[in-house]
């Protein structure tokens, strides 16, 4: 709780500020409007159910402008396939901020919704070194998050972020308390880069609620010309009716350029739900909790098709301790094998 208030006490001091700069900041200067975005289609298909379809998947524009000197103003508008084939019309990302020239130190202040400044792999597949996210980020961490947000940059490659929100991917508050987190930053060089990041607070509505928190530490390198080498740890809990259950996950990612036009991407990943949260389900004929511990390793050539504009065509196999990956017949095993190919044009 008095995290929470302190946290408060800083956003109220920093829409105050906000509120003073903006005063101050003339209006003369017109908006500096800039667009860019992406489309993205894929063919994908389960080797094992004996499955696979072409599909259109994105399109997203991203809208950003300047309000004189400190101020800015950006919306990334995206139609999604929901998985029916229905494109759906979503704001992944809506937020104004503002440069604060604070006496104490300058920072950065973002109100509204913005992508998560948490773990290794981002969001937008034109931003990817593979087609499927891990199972860090499908699992273990929030994608967009919707409140208030600092930025501090101390130089030296140290920054911070510290945000106040709703909860996990959510526009609308479930009840009355806020998530609280943040993300210390730290690159020493231009080859290395990592983070320490953690997010708790109470989720769900106020009759259902629970409480989850996420620590998760992130490093990535380029130190070797050509060679990009990335690793995350995840470790999570949930406190829900008197009781705490929690996971464990890590995964390394390596990628390659060969040419100026092919790459090679590699991933393995590993999550041990041994409390039943991440996964659910339980044995057909007992009855009882599976308490699994699933990985994944994927193999991903890349290519470059010309300015903007790639491919990648992916192997993944995802394991489980548990017969839980149902095949073409409807049987249970232990493993499932899946491909991807993806295209992606960004302008």
């Amino acid at each position: 709780m008095k995290i929470l208030f302190r946290t408060l006490l800083i956003l109220t001091f920093a829409l105050l500020t906000t509120s003073a700069v903006l005063a101050e900041e003339p209006c003369c200067c017109g908006p500096q409007l800039k667009l860019n975005g992406f489309l993205d289609g894929s063919y994908s298909g389960n080797l094992d159910q004996k499955t696979n379809g072409f599909s259109f998947d994105q399109a997203e524009i991203d809208i950003q402008t300047k309000l004189g000197e400190r101020g800015s103003l950006r919306a990334d508008v995206e139609w999604v396939n929901d998985g029916t084939g229905i494109m759906t019309a979503n704001l992944e990302q809506g937020y104004m901020a503002i440069d604060v020239p604070c006496k104490i130190h300058p920072f950065n202040f973002m109100f509204g919704k913005f992508n998560a400044p948490i773990g290794l792999e981002l969001l937008d597949p034109n931003e990817m070194y593979q087609y499927s996210h891990s199972l860090l980020f499908d699992y273990g961490l929030p994608t967009n998050l919707t409140g208030g947000r600092l930025n501090f940059d101390f130089g030296k490659g140290i920054d911070l972020a510290a945000y106040v929100v709703n909860g996990w991917d959510e526009n609308s508050d479930m009840n009355s308390q806020k998530t609280v987190g943040g993300r210390l930053g730290f690159a020493p060089c231009e080859a290395f880069a990592g983070g320490v990041s953690g997010i708790t607070g109470v989720e769900g509505e106020d009759t259902l609620s629970y409480t989850r928190t996420v620590f998760d530490v992130d490093i990535m390198t380029t130190k070797i010309d050509k060679l990009y080498l990335g690793a995350e740890v995840n470790i999570g809990s949930v406190e829900i009716d008197e009781k705490t259950v929690s996971w464990t996950g890590f995964m390394i990612k390596g990628h390659y350029d060969f040419t100026d036009w092919l790459g090679l991407t590699g991933r393995f990943d590993m999550m041990d739900d041994g409390d039943n949260y991440l996964f659910g389900g339980a044995d057909v004929v007992t009855g009882d909790p599976l308490n699994q511990s699933r990985s994944s390793f994927t193999i991903c050539p890349t290519f470059v098709l010309g300015p903007n504009m790639g491919a990648l065509i992916e192997y993944r196999m995802d394991m489980s301790d548990a017969e839980v990956f149902a095949d073409k017949d409807g049987k249970l095993q232990d493993s499932q094998a899946t491909i991807a190919a993806e295209m992606t044009f960004s302008f």
